[in-house]
């Protein structure tokens, strides 16, 4: 989200099934959707964030011709006065379906995947202001199709999957701290998922499971350190885009059942 608008990018195609450079708007004053100028290059699974009214667009997988896709340390910063795109310092490592926050003027990405290593520990942190790369503690446990947010001055990395296998591991990590701190646990195991943050609050929504799309929702209170479970999805979804807005979610798009499945649905959800 860049101001008063919220911003979809990238993803497979529902026509083709193929990576898209697409990128479009939803103008929350207005309620439409527009199309934006698009990414230089096709990307999914990559890691999006806003700082400072700019879009920042991390890694992700891009398309080769020999094999299925290849993970990606590119960096890309949309400027929406402009309607352009323009290169960034490249990360430390490739990665995809991994979780992204920003955090005061520092970008952190964490966890997730690439060609080399299945399930990613490590943590990349870009400084705005110093405009170059540094490496965080790694996370505990390694995972990918994870979730992260920034939320009461800590990175929040939750969920995920290793090996198909999904896991509940919440961690959070304070700048400065030399390691990353184990929370009470997800109450249902997930990947593929979003997670956002509202006043005191952290909830999760959508994801996949064994049996299919996870219809579940549970927030977490900051304070207290317990979850509870909110009104369900009225439609299932996982590789969807999850916003906060004030005290309001929106689970945006995504995929009904697990594999390549698609969804125009956007749905919205009031955190009391």
């Amino acid at each position: 989200m860049v101001g008063d608008a919220v911003y979809v990018v990238g993803g497979f195609d529902a026509r083709t099934a193929a990576s898209t450079r697409k990128v479009e708007r939803l103008d929350l004053c207005t309620g439409r959707w527009s199309l934006v100028h698009p990414m230089s290059a096709a990307l999914n699974h990559m890691g999006v964030a806003s700082y400072g009214g700019s879009l920042y667009v991390l890694g992700g997988y891009r398309p080769r011709t020999d094999t299925n896709s290849e993970a990606t340390a590119r960096f890309w910063r949309y400027e929406p006065h402009t309607d352009r795109w323009s290169a960034m310092p490249s990360a430390p490592t490739p990665r995809a379906a991994f979780a992204i926050a920003v955090l005061g003027h520092r970008l952190y990405a964490a966890g997730g995947r690439n060609d080399s290593v299945l399930a990613l520990r490590t943590v990349d942190v870009f400084d705005f202001a110093r405009h170059r790369w540094s490496r965080a503690p790694s996370l505990e446990v390694g995972r990918e199709h994870v979730a992260g947010m920034a939320a009461a001055g800590a990175v929040y990395v939750l969920g995920g999957r290793v090996a198909g296998v999904n896991l509940a591991a919440v961690e959070r990590y304070v700048p400065g701290d030399d390691r990353w701190q184990e929370l009470p646990p997800l109450p249902l195991a997930r990947s593929g998922f979003g997670a956002a943050a509202t006043p005191g609050r952290i909830t999760v929504v959508g994801g996949e499971g064994p049996t299919g799309t996870i219809r579940e929702v549970d927030s977490l209170d900051l304070a207290s350190g317990a979850w509870r479970r909110l009104a369900p999805m009225g439609t299932p979804r996982h590789g969807l885009g999850v916003v906060s807005i004030g005290s309001v979610i929106l689970a945006i798009e995504g995929g009904p059942t697990p594999g390549l499945s698609y969804s125009r649905t956007v749905q919205r959800l009031l955190i009391r």
